[in-house]
C-alpha cells in the first residue's frame, strides 16, 4: 500500500493524502498498532512523515509522527490512551509538495496487551520513624510480571544525623507501580535524600505513576528531596502538588525528575538554597505542566554558574500562572531544547516581581531561533501577585486569604496536640467541622489524586477531634486577616532583581 504525492502515472496528477483502518472494539485487548514505512524523495526534508491518529467518530486523538527514512523502518504505536474505546487507526501523509516523491507503508497489525498478574499492595500509614540508622523504607520488587501499588501516608521522619548506610529515607525501586506519597513531615534532614524512585518496566503498555502530594519538608540541608528515574520502556507520570518546602540546603537538584510527564501545582518553594536548579526536569520526549506555584526567594550557591530555579528538557513545555520572584538567581527558567526540537509550550501570565520586560526577558535561558528571538514566550505577564497564591499582601507568606480570613493547610502529618500547639503558636485557631463545610475552598485545599486516579479529600484535625494517640492527621488553622501580623510567621522583604530600583 502506498501513499503518492505529486506522482505523475499516465500524465495524471494523482494525490492520496490519507487511509484508514479496520474499526477496533472497546473490548479488543490492543496496546500498540505497528507499521513499516519508507519515503522515496529525490530531496531530504525533515517534513516527510505520517501522521498516525485514532478516529472515534465524533474527534480525532493524535498518537504518534512518524519521521520515515530511505530504507523501510519498523514502528509501534502504542494505543493507551484508547482503552475501552471504539476507534480506528487514521494515517495522514505528509510530504514536499514541489517534487515527486511518495511514502510506502506495509505490514501493518495490532499487538495485544500482555497477561498481568494481580497487583501487589504495600500500605505503610500513621508510623513515625526516628533517626534511622540506614534507609527508613526500602520497597523493592524484582518481579517484573507483577504490578504495584504503594501508599505512604501520614509518616513523620525525626532525622538528627545523616542515614550511614543508604542515601535515602526512603527507597523505591520497581517495574512498574502506582505510588502516593501523602502527608510527610520532615522537620530537618542532613546530607541525605528524602526519596529516590526508580521505575524499570520491560512492559511498554504499563503506566508508572508517582503522585507525591501535601507533603512539608523544611530545613534539610546538603540534601536532596526527590529523585524520579523511569529508566524502563513505558511512560511514567509524576503529580508533584501541593507541598510546602523551605529553607532547604540541596548540595545538587533540590528535585529531578527524569523520563515522566510532569505535572508540578499549586507548591510553595520559599527560602530554599541549591548548588544546581531547585526544579529539574529531564524528560525530552514528554510533557511538562508547572502551574499556580510560588517560588519566591530562592538562592543559587554558589553565586556563580548559569542555574535557573526551574530548569525543563520537555519538547511540551507549560509554565503559567506562578510566582517567580528569586533575584539571587541567575535565572528564572532554562530550557534547553532548540527550536527543531519544541513542540508546543509557553512561559506567560506569571508574576516575576517586576513589570519591566526587557529584564524579564534576560531572567529566561532557552534555545533562540535564527532571528533571536525566544522559544518560550512570556509576554503578557500578569500585571500584579496573585491573590490565590502564597504571597497575597492579605496574608502572610503560606496563609491562603478565603473569604475575609487568613487560612494555612498544614500538609505534614502529626498528633491533634501538635496540631493545637501549632495553631495557638501561630495565632491561629484549629479548624471546626463547621467552617470546613461552609467554605468550598477550605474543601479543595485537601483534595488529592488517589493511586487509582481518583479524587479523595484528606482527614484532617478538627477542634472537636477525639485525641487518638497513634494516629497522625493533617490540620487547617485560621485567623481573619487582621490578625495576620501576629504569631512567628515569616513577613517578607521587597528584594529587587540586580540593578533594579523599588519605588515603595
Amino acid at each position: 500500500m502506498y501513499y503518492y504525492r505529486n506522482h505523475i502515472l499516465n500524465n495524471q496528477l494523482i494525490i492520496i493524502n490519507n487511509a484508514f483502518g479496520a474499526t477496533v472494539k472497546p473490548t479488543d485487548n490492543l496496546c500498540f498498532f505497528k507499521i513499516a514505512a519508507y519515503k522515496n524523495s529525490k530531496y531530504f526534508s525533515q517534513d516527510e512523515t505520517i501522521r498516525v491518529y485514532a478516529d472515534l467518530d465524533d474527534r480525532l486523538i493524535f498518537l504518534d509522527r512518524l519521521n520515515l527514512e530511505k530504507d523501510w523502518k519498523d514502528f509501534r504505536i502504542s494505543l493507551k490512551k484508547l482503552k475501552g474505546k471504539k476507534f480506528r487507526i487514521a494515517l495522514y501523509g505528509s510530504i514536499q509538495d514541489n517534487c515527486q516523491s511518495y511514502i510506502g507503508i506495509d505490514h501493518t497489525d495490532y499487538e495485544t496487551c500482555p497477561f498481568e498478574r494481580e497487583a501487589t499492595e504495600l500500605k505503610v500509614t500513621d508510623t513515625s520513624f526516628e533517626n534511622c540508622q540506614t534507609g527508613c523504607l526500602d520497597i523493592h520488587n524484582r518481579n517484573s510480571e507483577i504490578h504495584n501499588s504503594v501508599w505512604l501516608e501520614r509518616l513523620t521522619f525525626n532525622q538528627n544525623h545523616p542515614i550511614i548506610e543508604s542515601s535515602s529515607l526512603i527507597n523505591i525501586d520497581l517495574h512498574s507501580a502506582y505510588v502516593l506519597v501523602r502527608n510527610l513531615n520532615i522537620p530537618n534532614l542532613n546530607n541525605s535524600h528524602v526519596i529516590q524512585v526508580h521505575f524499570n518496566s520491560t512492559f511498554e503498555s504499563r503506566i508508572s505513576n508517582l503522585v507525591f502530594t501535601q507533603n512539608s519538608i523544611t530545613n534539610l540541608y546538603e540534601s536532596s528531596l526527590l529523585r524520579m528515574n523511569n529508566y524502563g520502556i513505558n511512560n511514567a507520570t509524576v503529580t508533584f502538588d501541593k507541598c510546602n518546602i523551605q529553607h532547604s540546603k540541596s548540595r545538587d537538584y533540590l528535585i529531578y525528575i527524569e523520563n515522566a510527564d510532569i505535572s508540578f501545582t499549586n507548591n510553595l518553594l520559599y527560602n530554599n538554597t541549591a548548588q544546581g536548579n531547585l526544579l529539574y526536569v529531564n524528560s525530552n520526549s514528554s510533557n511538562t505542566n508547572i502551574s499556580l506555584n510560588t517560588f519566591i526567594f530562592n538562592k543559587k550557591d554558589p553565586d556563580e554558574g548559569n542555574d535557573a530555579v526551574i530548569t525543563s528538557v520537555s519538547r511540551n513545555l507549560y509554565i503559567n500562572n506562578n510566582i517567580l520572584n528569586n533575584p539571587q538567581t541567575p535565572y528564572e527558567v532554562a530550557y534547553s531544547l532548540q527550536n527543531a526540537d519544541f513542540q508546543s509550550g509557553n512561559c506567560q501570565y506569571n508574576w516575576w516581581g517586576s513589570l519591566d520586560i526587557d529584564k524579564l526577558g534576560k531572567r529566561i535561558k532557552d534555545g533562540k531561533s535564527l532571528e533571536g528571538s525566544p522559544i518560550l514566550q512570556f509576554v503578557p505577564i500578569l500585571q500584579s501577585e496573585p491573590l490565590s497564591l502564597a504571597t497575597s499582601g492579605s496574608c502572610v507568606l503560606g496563609w491562603k486569604f478565603i473569604r475575609g480570613s487568613c487560612y494555612h493547610f498544614h500538609v505534614g502529618a502529626g498528633s491533634k496536640a501538635e496540631a493545637e500547639i501549632w495553631c495557638k503558636k501561630n495565632s491561629a485557631f484549629l479548624l471546626t467541622e463547621e467552617a470546613l463545610r461552609a467554605v468550598d475552598r477550605l474543601t479543595d485545599l485537601l483534595r488529592y489524586t488517589d493511586v487509582d486516579g481518583n479524587t479523595k479529600v484528606s482527614d484532617i484535625w478538627f477542634t472537636n477531634s477525639p485525641s487518638q494517640l497513634s494516629i497522625l492527621k493533617p490540620w487547617i488553622c485560621g485567623k481573619s486577616s487582621s490578625e495576620l501580623n501576629r504569631g512567628e510567621n515569616v513577613t517578607i522583604p521587597v528584594t529587587p532583581y540586580p540593578d533594579e530600583t523599588v519605588s515603595v
